[in-house]
């Protein structure tokens, strides 16, 4: 059996993180900013594109919003809280110019792409939660 008809075989999970691993220590070795976010993302994508049969573990993405939510969890200080009420009106106006933009998007993608303007609305803003 050669290499690819091997490679065919194996589990579309275990595909995946073979490439996103990949694409994290390419990007890391040339000095990518955030590496291992962006190369896996890139590998991914690119695998995908090119018609791979690669799929993400169950529970991935909820455990990579735990992992991410640590990380950033370990910076806000009390120094970081006061920070954030010093400035609650810059956070609302970011809030509000977020949901500004996503309802522009649908706009436009309800002209240029001749959708409703329901399809287009949730088209544009990223996913709550994907089952």
């Amino acid at each position: 059996m050669n290499l690819i008809q091997s490679w065919t075989k194996l589990h579309p999970v275990f595909k995946a993180l073979v490439i996103c691993g990949a694409g994290g220590a390419l990007f890391s070795a040339v000095g990518a900013p955030l590496p291992w976010m962006l190369g896996s993302l890139l590998a991914m994508a690119l695998g995908k594109f090119l018609g791979a049969d690669l799929a993400s573990p169950k529970g991935g993405r909820a455990t990579g919003q735990l992992i991410i939510g640590c990380a950033l969890g370990l910076y806000f200080t009390p120094v970081v809280g006061h920070e954030v009420v010093a400035h609650w009106y810059l956070l609302i106006a970011a809030a509000m110019l977020a949901v500004l933009l996503a309802y522009a998007s649908g706009w436009f993608l309800m002209r240029s792409a001749g959708l409703d303007s329901t399809t287009a609305l949730f088209a544009s803003v990223p996913a709550a939660r994907q089952k």
